[in-house]
């Protein structure tokens, strides 16, 4: 989980949810892990394109998609949980 500044002192227990608590935020793991599997795709497709390897190249771009659909999905999820 990543913590992000806010201005509020409340927290909620889920699994996955976001707490907040003296000003600091956690979002939730899918948008983390999300973001982790975006820059790892885009790393390996640029590796995979200077080095000539298509093959890497593709996986690295299907990584980065992956990791922008599981983003998309955390943050819809924080949407509907109203944050």
């Amino acid at each position: 989980m990543i913590s992000v500044p806010t201005g509020r002192a409340s927290l909620r227990s889920a699994r996955g949810a976001v707490f907040q608590r003296e000003g600091i935020r956690i979002v939730d793991k899918d948008r983390v892990k999300g973001t982790v599997k975006q820059v790892k795709g885009t790393v390996k497709a640029q590796v995979g394109k200077l080095t000539g390897n298509e093959s890497l190249e593709v996986e690295g771009t299907v990584e980065r998609v992956e990791g922008a659909v599981q983003k998309a999905f955390g943050k819809v999820k924080d949407a509907l949980r109203g944050r």
